[in-house]
């Protein structure tokens, strides 16, 4: 009777655990399979990355655009500034951020866009325009000084400031045309394939690609 009262006992305790161990098995189970739901992605809001839905064409147009209206900004600001400073009373300011704007300013454009050597070409024409209109407008006044103001050389050296100063303003205007479309044949080059001589090791050509 004992043994039996026994065996019994083991049976009951087996399957309580048993069930205790499958409840066990099942909470987990429940567990691992609730985070699913959490950690399923969500569709992307249009705002989230906008860069992602662009092509790599409308990558290049917007840098194309981007890099004219720094040209535009880095003219027309220094310019309007030394206007207002001119106007103000201080004629010293005001022509050197007018210079510096007619001067420098495409170039801020090319430089944003990748193509800072062309805008150094810019900047050392404008540059070499505007040192020779200085240099006539100043022998200009001396002439006058020395002779009458209806001279020959009174009247060229003037006439040699204005058209300098007018070139320089005319390649300023140029520059800023033109900032895209260097910035576009920037995008063709690198995704071209150039082929290049080589000689380090001998006659032969290597392919270089640049993206």
């Amino acid at each position: 009777m004992r043994k039996a009262t026994a065996v019994a006992l083991l049976v009951a305790l087996a399957a309580t655990c048993g069930l205790r161990g499958a409840g066990v098995a099942a909470a987990r189970a429940t567990s691992l399979a609730t985070p699913a739901r959490l950690v399923a992605p969500r569709a992307m809001h249009p705002a989230d990355d906008v860069a992602i839905q662009e092509s790599p064409q409308q990558l290049e147009r917007r840098e194309e655009r981007t890099a004219v209206r720094w040209a535009l900004v880095g003219t027309i600001a220094p310019v309007a500034t030394g206007v207002v400073v001119a106007a103000v009373g201080s004629d010293a300011v005001g022509g050197t951020l007018i210079t510096s704007g007619i001067v420098l300013g495409p170039a801020v454009g090319f430089a944003r866009g990748g193509c800072g050597g062309r805008g150094a070409l810019g900047v050392l024409a404008r540059g070499g325009l505007l040192t020779v209109a200085t240099a006539a407008a100043i022998a200009a006044a001396i002439a006058g000084f020395d002779s009458d103001s209806n001279s020959r050389p009174v009247v060229a050296a003037a006439t040699i400031a204005v058209l300098c100063t007018a070139g320089t303003v005319a390649d300023c205007v140029y520059d800023i045309t033109r900032v895209d479309d260097a910035v576009r044949q920037r995008h063709e080059r690198s995704l071209h394939a150039s082929l290049t001589p080589v000689t380090p090791f001998g006659p032969g050509v290597a392919l270089h690609l640049t993206f």
